[in-house]
């Protein structure tokens, strides 16, 4: 509900707050008092242009804000989406800024807003019926939607049916964008299978162990030196074991220090301790003699081990560093391989499921389609219906279906054979399966618009070819009564909905409104006393001449004020008794 409009500097607003309230709320004045005004302020302020530069002669900038009460929570839902927070008690506040430069600045809540989520946010909100706006219901795009919300309001069974349609419409479109991912690397596929392969007989031929590396380097240090080895070795051996060598030596002194035993026992641990050096270098005598037996020069097993190596580096300059990484390489390559090979599976099995989805998807959209035809119908009767009790008792309404097989607008909007639309159904067709819908999208198969004739004897049109302001207007109340039990808006505003009406008429219109109102809130600038008779909140808007300056302001009516302002709408200023006294019976019969 809008509770508060603030306009700053727009035309010839300077400073003015309007307090609007639940139900029907009227805005009069005099012709030329600036109630188109508050049209195109809150039109601006929802994201539209300002016919001229709103900025008020003088001034350097200006705003237009909106406070905004008792928000549904699908608008709020949809605001934190876009980052936006409620405020308190669930208000939010739409600011629009302008300056004498001509640039504008969003604000949602005090934070910074893009123009098209002010837009997307406002329509949600606010519902503008003004002879400069554009009226929700004559867009197009969203008669489908008004469409399929009426069958839902009838048939229940309808909501589950267009919920498996989407999640049947979900699953092809991901099942066909990875047919065609798959279809689309084909050649790339093959390639990396191909390289994959080498890789795989490369690393493969070889058969790299782990640890090989170390092992080669230690074998191929041992052969790189082994005259120099064995001479060493057999030379050590010499000295220890030949004639007059270190074991001679050592074992004549252990047989002297035998001879000393007998005179002093103390001896004994040295005694052992050259004895068990003794055996010492008996061992190591033995040990170098096999040692040196052992190392022989192999230049042929050299050279073998000096080409492993390198052959070794060259797989792991590719794929190491070290040997247990080639491997490690060599297992992803192999998991690799493998995934690349089944995806000729894949395509295959995909492209069977999608079969049995497209043809899953033609049942849900004929079923779809067949529904929808009939219940526009009754649409149709009711939409007349109502349009009869606003005083088009001849206007005739009707939807249009395009055809399966896909039309093109003419450029006033109607529809005419030839063209396509494209759509997941051309994508299908790329995958073998041509359906007989060439513009499906995720709402099914079936583009509608809204066709009325306000005149006997006139073709239908698109409700955007409606020329009179008061029409149109009259025709949105009629479709708003119909469609708003079941398409909730919260704040619907009305301008010239009074154009042209008297009478009966207006009587209709006013009972319309207010029927309106008890669902939703109704502001609307009329001209007419029936009409303000039936508001639940009364502003009168004013001129006065202010320092040379003229300024619209405006009042809250109440009892005797009010009374005034009617009598002044039904005679001017003429017999303004007897106009106070039909202004008081309508007041009377409104409230009854």
């Amino acid at each position: 509900m809008l509770s508060e409009l603030v306009i700053r500097n727009f035309a010839l607003v300077e400073d003015e707050v309007f307090a609007f309230s639940e139900g029907l709320n009227i805005l009069t004045g005099e012709t030329g008092a600036g109630k188109s005004l508050i049209v195109d302020a809150m039109g601006f302020l929802l994201g539209s242009s300002a016919r001229e530069r709103p900025l008020r002669s003088g001034a350097e900038s200006g705003f237009v804000a909106a406070r905004l009460a008792d928000v549904p929570y699908e608008v709020r839902a949809r605001a934190e989406e876009l980052g936006f927070e409620a405020g308190e008690e669930g208000e939010f506040i739409l600011n629009r800024d302008f300056k004498q430069t001509g640039r504008t600045a969003c604000r949602v809540n005090g934070k910074p807003a893009s123009l098209a989520a002010m837009r997307e946010l406002g329509s949600m909100l606010v519902d503008l019926h003004g002879q400069h706006q554009q009226y929700s219901l004559l867009r197009p795009n969203d008669h489908l939607k008004v469409l399929d919300r009426y069958i839902v309001s009838r048939r229940p069974g309808f909501a589950g049916l267009m919920a498996e349609y989407a999640s049947v419409y979900r699953e092809i479109r991901d099942k066909e964008k990875t047919l065609h991912e798959l279809r689309e690397g084909e050649r790339s596929r093959l390639r990396e299978i191909d390289w994959t392969r080498h890789e795989l007989e490369e690393i493969e031929a070889l058969s790299p162990q782990p640890g090989e590396d170390e092992d080669l380097a230690q074998r191929i240090k041992i052969l790189s030196s082994a005259a120099e080895l064995h001479n060493g070795a057999m030379a050590m051996h010499e000295r220890l074991s030949g004639d007059g060598g270190v074991r001679d030596a050592l074992a004549s002194q252990c047989g002297a220090l035998e001879g000393l035993l007998g005179k002093d026992e103390r001896l004994q641990p040295v005694s052992k301790n050259l004895q068990e050096a003794l055996a010492l270098i008996d061992e190591s005598i033995y040990e170098l003699s096999g040692y040196a037996d052992q190392v022989n020069v192999d230049d042929e097993l050299l050279e073998e081990l000096l080409s492993r190596r390198e052959q070794l580096r060259s797989i792991m300059r590719k794929y190491g560093p070290g040997i247990e990484d080639v491997l490690r390489y060599a297992e992803e390559a192999g998991e690799r391989l493998r995934r690349l090979e089944d995806s000729a599976q894949r395509s295959s099995h995909l492209e069977a499921e999608l079969q049995t989805l497209w043809k899953k998807r033609e049942e849900l959209l004929d079923r779809l389609g067949a529904a929808r035809r009939e219940e526009a119908l009754s649409l149709a009767g009711e939409v007349e219906a109502e349009l009869a009790k606003v005083g088009m008792n001849h206007c005739r309404f009707s939807v249009e279906f395009a055809e399966s097989a896909g039309k093109d607008r003419e450029a006033d909007g109607s529809l005419k054979e030839g063209g396509s639309s494209g759509g997941s159904a051309a994508e299908s067709a790329a995958f073998g399966f041509v359906s007989k819908y060439r513009a499906i999208t995720a709402s099914g198969g079936d583009e509608v618009q809204f066709l009325i004739a306000p005149n006997p004897g006139e073709a239908p049109k698109p409700l955007i070819m409606i020329a009179s302001g008061g029409e149109i207007s009259r025709i949105m109340l009629a479709l708003l009564s119909l469609f708003s039990e079941f398409q909730k808006t919260a704040t619907f505003f009305f301008d010239e909905i009074d154009a042209g009406l008297g009478g009966t008429a207006a009587q209709a219109v006013a009972s319309r409104l207010k029927n309106l109102a008890s669902r939703s809130q109704v502001i609307c600038i009329t001209h007419l006393a029936i009409l303000a008779a039936a508001g639940d909140s009364h502003l009168h808007l004013y001129k006065a001449i202010e320092d040379g300056r003229t300024k619209t302001h405006a009042v809250l009516l109440q009892a005797e004020d009010r009374e005034k302002e009617i009598a002044r709408m039904l005679s001017g200023d003429a017999a303004m008794g007897q106009a106070l006294e039909h202004a008081r019976y309508l007041l009377r019969r409104s409230v009854d």
